[in-house]
């Protein structure tokens, strides 16, 4: 589903981009342009983080296809946005694990009980949230 998504992305930015640049070929260059910056800029530093073993590969697509529709500025305050999403979902996950923990008797925790924040939730809120900034916020 991302791939397809990544290319929508790119063809809607170069039809877009036709039909209000200067020239058709300059707007659908410019398009162009938009859609592959915002793809490199959700993409690459994603797959540094799947490198170590940080986020899926799925992960690493999926940031690259919103990129691809928003642009390259709003993908960075989008991946910004969702490792802040995903540092505090996976802090309240400590927590109640520690919550958990102490209720125990022995003291120790199970580890079959630790869940792994999937990162496509903090990317998808991110998303919404960084396009109704967007929507809202006074031009500028």
């Amino acid at each position: 589903m991302t791939v397809p998504a990544a290319a929508l992305g790119i063809v809607f930015h170069m039809v877009a981009g036709a039909l209000q640049g200067p020239t058709v070929l300059e707007g659908i260059g410019s398009g162009l342009s938009t859609a592959l910056l915002g793809f490199a800029a959700g993409f690459f530093p994603l797959l540094v983080v799947w490198m170590v073993g940080a986020a899926g590969a799925g992960d690493v697509k999926l940031l690259g296809a919103v990129g691809a529709w928003l642009g390259p500025k709003l993908t960075i305050y989008t991946y910004v946005l969702s490792m802040i999403v995903a540092l505090l979902a996976s802090l309240v996950m400590l927590l109640v694990q520690f919550a958990r923990s102490r209720k125990t008797s022995n003291g120790t925790s199970n580890q079959s009980d630790w869940r792994r924040v999937p990162y496509g939730v903090p990317v998808a809120l991110a998303t919404w949230l960084i396009l109704l900034w967007n929507l809202i916020s006074p031009a500028g």
